[in-house]
């Protein structure tokens, strides 16, 4: 198959745009920033008097949903703390007893631990987003600890710049 002018053309153009690219990212300082990432079965607490008090949601790819209390027991509420590293569950909590607001769909219902998972994803539950939840059914925990956090440095640790000799080398690639 042979190429065409236009299939040349275009090739050329490929190539010229990622040499540019990559110049104008080496020519600046590039500062990398950390922000917070979800994880499938990721948790938190919401709406509660305290930090360690609250509704809890769970993250699915989508987004945060809430948790059901169909079979929410201090079992569930144990793994909820300890995954939270909020030590262990004072008390269990249902109804929607923290009044949460939160308009997420039901993304676990009929959540059975043993106790001993580290997750509350570990546990066995319906399935994600099947339930036979009504509004007001919202699970919640009150843990022992607060949680502790570890805030971010104000400043950059990981900063890239162009080495001027690179510059000169990728200038005269791209006059070819």
């Amino acid at each position: 198959m042979s190429r065409t002018n236009s299939d040349k053309t275009s090739f050329h153009n490929k190539n010229t745009i990622i040499i540019i690219i990559t110049i104008v990212v080496d020519f600046f300082i590039i500062n990398v920033q950390c922000s917070s990432v979800n994880y499938d079965g990721d948790i938190k607490l919401v709406d509660g008097p305290s930090e360690q008090t609250g509704t809890v949601l769970v993250y699915r790819t989508y987004g945060w949903g809430k948790v059901c209390d169909d079979h929410w027991t201090m079992k569930e509420a144990n793994v909820v703390c300890r995954q939270l590293g909020m030590g262990h569950a004072l008390e269990v909590h249902r109804r929607n007893r923290f009044g949460s607001s939160s308009q997420a769909n039901y993304l676990m219902d009929e959540v059975h631990c043993t106790g001993s998972e580290k997750r509350l994803i570990d546990c066995r539950f319906n399935g994600w987003g099947v339930h036979d939840c009504r509004i007001n059914e919202e699970a919640g925990v009150k843990c022992a600890q607060k949680a502790i956090i570890i805030k971010k440095p104000s400043w950059n640790p990981l900063k890239l710049k162009l080495n001027q000799l690179e510059l000169e080398k990728m200038s005269k690639v791209c006059k070819l």
